[in-house]
């Protein structure tokens, strides 16, 4: 999970930003203009995949040392 977030979040910086989920939701009126759109875009959707990214490796990390310690303890 953690690897195809990373992806998504390399791939934001070049995808269309009309092409998006978030800019269909935008009600037309409150659309940022297309010069700054794009930018603006890909910075919000590249950062949001990164800080999920970082939340599904954290719980990994900590799902694999809670299994390593019941390996330990022989349970």
């Amino acid at each position: 999970m953690t690897l195809v977030l990373l992806l998504k979040a390399q791939e934001a910086r070049t995808k269309d930003h009309r092409r998006t989920e978030m800019w269909l939701y935008l009600p037309k009126d409150r659309r940022p203009p297309q010069p700054h759109a794009q930018k603006t875009v890909s910075a919000v959707m590249r950062e949001t995949y990164l800080v999920f990214a970082y939340w599904s490796a954290l719980v990994s990390v900590v799902m694999w040392i809670v299994a390593m310690g019941f390996s330990v303890l022989g349970l």
